[in-house]
This record gives C-alpha cells, sequence and structure tokens, in this order.
C-alpha cells in the first residue's frame, strides 16, 4: 500500500485495497512522469478520472513476485526489500 494519503483515504473510504500502476513514459530520461498537468493532457481521455495530488516521486516501486514458492525481487524500488532475506 503506497504511503499516499489520497491513495490511503480512497482505500479506506472504500473498504479495500487498490490496484495501481506506474505511468511508464518512453523518454528513457523521464520514464515515469509526475507532472500532474502532464499526465492530465496525456491521459484525461483514457480513464474516468484524475485525481490531482500534486507532483509525485518518480523513484518507481518495489515489484515482488509471489507466485513462485519462494518471494523473488523483480525490482528494487520504493519498498524495504530486505523482508526477503
Amino acid at each position: 500500500m503506497p504511503n499516499n494519503g489520497i491513495v490511503q483515504a480512497l482505500a479506506e473510504a472504500l473498504g479495500r485495497p487498490l490496484a495501481s500502476a506506474s505511468l511508464h513514459h518512453d523518454d528513457e530520461v523521464l520514464q515515469y512522469p509526475t507532472d500532474p498537468e502532464e499526465i492530465i493532457a496525456n491521459y484525461a481521455d483514457k480513464v474516468d478520472f484524475v485525481i490531482d495530488g500534486g507532483w509525485g516521486d518518480n523513484t518507481p516501486s518495489t515489484v515482488i513476485d509471489l507466485t513462485t514458492p519462494s518471494p523473488t525481487l523483480i525490482r528494487a524500488g520504493k519498498g524495504d526489500v530486505e523482508i526477503l532475506e
């Protein structure tokens, strides 16, 4: 669960966790857009709504594969990977 007040309030109001994904950008330097105006300009016609929570952090999340007998680190990012040790 992201450490983000908006996401946490939505999950609490809905009574369940949310599934989300990062917006990957084709630009190798930018990689993950965090400018709300750019996100709205590029994706508003592809989603039902956009919540502008201000500029985000462009550090991707940690991804752990839990479909195998032992958890496998797919991508290190935000999140403690020491739990795998």
